[in-house]
């Protein structure tokens, strides 16, 4: 998926099982109520670069059991609606993920939730939360580390937030 303006859909971008997929100069914005900017599923050794994926009600990227995903954003930004719900990139169950060169803010629960997300990294991002809506286990934090996310790499980040900037909660070594 390349140089894409995709909107107004349940999911803007979704891989369902996709291997070695590319999503890259594209807009996928979502408004609709559970909706995901971008949503990958069981998809591995992906890579989305120099995307911008708002959601106003969930996740603007959203990762789940999708192994080796590749994210850089090149500075552009993925901005939230301040809302009651909402991350900026979340993850649930995707090991070895690098998130990279990314800004993230107006995303009112946490910047980045990633749960079991072993053997990844979080490279020089820019990431600002405003609001401390309270998700399980975190409150407002920019980054929630939580469920056996072991290993985390988390370098030249800036995090500025109201309460919480980094949060480490069930994990083990990393």
């Amino acid at each position: 998926v390349k140089n894409c303006d995709i909107s107004n859909f349940q999911h803007g971008i979704y891989f369902n099982g996709a291997t070695s997929g590319t999503i890259q100069n594209s807009n996928a914005s979502t408004t609709k109520a559970g909706g995901y900017g971008i949503y990958l599923s069981s998809s591995n050794s992906n890579n989305i670069t120099s995307t911008a994926a708002p959601s106003a009600s969930s996740s603007a990227i959203f990762l789940s059991s999708s192994h080796y995903t590749a994210i850089d954003c090149q500075g552009r930004a993925m901005a939230g609606s301040n809302g009651t719900a909402g991350f900026g990139i979340q993850s649930s169950f995707s090991a070895n993920m690098l998130v990279q060169n990314c800004i993230l803010n107006g995303f009112s629960s946490i910047s980045m939730f990633l749960s079991g997300a072993s053997y990844s990294a979080l490279t020089n991002n820019t990431i600002s939360t405003t609001n401390s809506y309270y998700i399980t286990p975190c409150w407002g934090g920019a980054i929630c580390l939580t469920n056996s996310s072991d290993y985390v790499n988390i370098t030249n980040n800036t995090i500025s937030t109201k309460v919480m900037g980094i949060r480490v909660d069930g994990t083990g070594a990393g």
